[in-house]
């Protein structure tokens, strides 16, 4: 319970004990002061502590009396898991294609897909091929990741598109279109760390899994000072994007749902 709540039933209840021994003795025993009449006396108390919001729920029943304070509600909405919630919000699904043939792109396109998927180690990726697939990618407005998987089809990493597609496209630049498909056909993962570090690389040891709460995830984004996170199921396969401004609305949600139905 918040500090300030139980420091004001604290007084209260002092005040009201003190009251009771008071008009006892002062009557001599003669008037009896009876827990109900205590009980009402109280209530208005507790009208003030509801009306204040400091209480948002006040429950009185058979197993005593249960005392929700806001920031009790909030903190448990933030608790609540993320799972049940892969759509639509707080995590939105990825639509992911994996890199064929330069024929596939205006298919990719039309499906308005969102990230393109490399395999590490796959052995046959060529930069011009990479180059054509996120250049004309990169015009959707949908398309936002390129990720990057193990041989094992666990998620290795995932970067922005965008900002990959614009430095390897850049002649001044450190790396090329071939530098990133060489890294990715030797199997690379160091290569690609250092490589995807400059450009918006999130690792999968920064992937949230899909039970985490939602408090933990706004904590970590902080921490890394990033806007979005990969999700990962329990085989460590990617599965979707969390992003900021989606946990902190859903938060906000449930909060009010919480507070509307107390």
């Amino acid at each position: 319970m918040d500090s300030s709540v139980v420091l004001a039933a604290g007084i209260f209840g002092l005040l009201l004990l003190i009251a009771l021994v008071a008009i006892r003795t002062v009557s001599a025993g003669r008037i009896e002061v009876k827990l109900t009449d205590a009980a009402i006396a109280a209530i208005p108390v507790l009208l003030w502590l509801l009306a204040s919001g400091q209480v948002t729920r006040l429950v009185v029943g058979a197993e005593g009396i249960t005392v929700e304070t806001t920031r009790m509600a909030i903190l448990e909405a933030a608790d609540r898991p993320i799972e049940n919630q892969v759509a639509p919000l707080p995590v939105a699904p990825v639509e992911i294609a994996v890199k064929g043939s330069p024929a596939e792109i205006p298919g990719l396109l039309a499906r308005g897909i969102t990230a393109l998927q490399f395999q590490l180690g796959f052995g046959g990726y060529v930069g011009d091929i990479i180059r054509e697939y996120l250049q004309a990618l990169t015009a959707s407005p949908s398309f936002r990741y390129v990720v990057i998987t193990n041989q094992d089809g666990t998620l290795f990493g995932i970067m922005d598109a965008h900002r990959l597609a614009a430095a390897l496209g850049n002649p001044l630049g450190t790396a090329s279109w071939n530098t990133f498909a060489e890294l990715l056909n030797r199997n690379n993962p160091a290569g690609i760390a250092d490589l995807g570090a400059r450009y918006g690389f999130v690792p999968a040891g920064n992937a949230v899994g899909a039970m985490a709460d939602k408090r933990m995830v706004l904590e970590q984004m902080e921490k890394l000072n990033a806007d979005w996170l990969p999700v990962i199921d329990e085989s460590r396969k990617f599965v979707g994007v969390v992003d900021r401004s989606r946990v902190v609305a859903s938060l906000i949600l449930e909060v009010d749902n919480r507070l509307r139905n107390s």
